[in-house]
């Protein structure tokens, strides 16, 4: 059953990105560059609605949970005998708020994994695919990324994955400044 669903998974991904080629294949005439900048802010936005939008019954139940808890905690800490509070608050930490925190705390870190991480690592999966540098004599004619006369100023199995970088780094920064800014708001 596993292999099966392995294959599933390994066939539905490389049909994935095959066609994300082909509609990438009509933007070819913007440049390896445009193009590697343009996946890197597809996948910032994406990655971010994804983080807006998408939260489970379970997360949510988690996290009530933990604040009901840790409000419990607080209560307890706030008792007006100092001591008999702490030990309130100690048996509230060993019970149930150690659990609920690990509980929810995990959950938020699958949460993150599928929100987050898996959309930019499949993005540098395929920037790693389909941005070596035999793909880029195939689709522009050149093996290096960036050229500066005859010779690449890096080696081709890294450049595509460092201007990934670079490109989310900028994408990163300027959507922080577009936060900062204001202008969010008036859009």
């Amino acid at each position: 059953f596993m292999d099966t669903l392995w294959f599933f998974i390994q066939t539905a991904i490389i049909n994935s990105a095959s066609a994300v080629d082909g509609v990438l294949s009509y933007f070819n005439f913007l440049g390896p560059e445009t193009l590697i900048f343009l996946l890197a802010f597809f996948a910032v936005v994406l990655s971010s609605f994804l983080r807006r939008v998408y939260t489970t019954k379970r997360y949510e139940k988690l996290k009530k949970n933990f604040e009901y808890w840790h409000g419990l905690r607080e209560e307890a800490m706030a008792h007006a005998e100092k001591e008999k509070g702490k030990g309130i608050a100690k048996n509230i930490d060993q019970a149930e708020l150690n659990r609920a925190y690990y509980d929810y705390f995990f959950e938020g870190l699958l949460k993150s994994l599928v929100t987050t991480w898996l959309p930019l690592f499949l993005t540098l999966a395929y920037v790693n695919r389909f941005y070596a540098s035999p793909m880029l004599v195939q689709k522009f004619g050149r093996p290096f990324l960036f050229m500066t006369g005859d010779h690449g100023v890096l080696p081709w199995d890294i450049t595509g994955i460092l201007w990934f970088f670079v490109s989310l780094a900028l994408v990163v920064a300027g959507m922080i400044c577009f936060k900062m800014s204001g202008l969010r708001k008036k859009c």
